[in-house]
């Protein structure tokens, strides 16, 4: 049994680290402190406020994944289309 776990959890790694695309971190801006990064569809990136209403009110961040091809997002916050960024073709994030 202990060997068979062992032999899916490897398979499952390999084929995971096959299947996904290498993708680069890039950062994004958000309206405010309050948008967090809902999820990522190709050059579409999606931001939730979340429904806070007390927050400061400057241009935040957030991280995100992209494919390395893409070079400008479309970004979304609660579902309208707030803005496009251009994203630099090499960008490190700090960690």
């Amino acid at each position: 049994m202990k060997k068979r776990c062992v032999t899916t959890v490897a398979a499952l790694a390999l084929l995971t680290s096959c299947a996904a695309p290498h993708l680069r971190q890039a950062m994004v801006d958000t309206p405010n402190s309050c948008y967090r990064l809902e999820r990522v569809e190709e050059d579409r990136v999606y931001l939730t406020s979340g429904g806070q209403r007390i927050c400061l009110q400057v241009i935040g961040h957030v991280p995100v994944e992209l494919d390395p091809a893409i070079l400008r997002v479309r970004l979304f916050t609660d579902g309208r289309f707030w803005m496009e960024q251009d994203i630099p073709a090499v960008q490190s994030v700090p960690k």
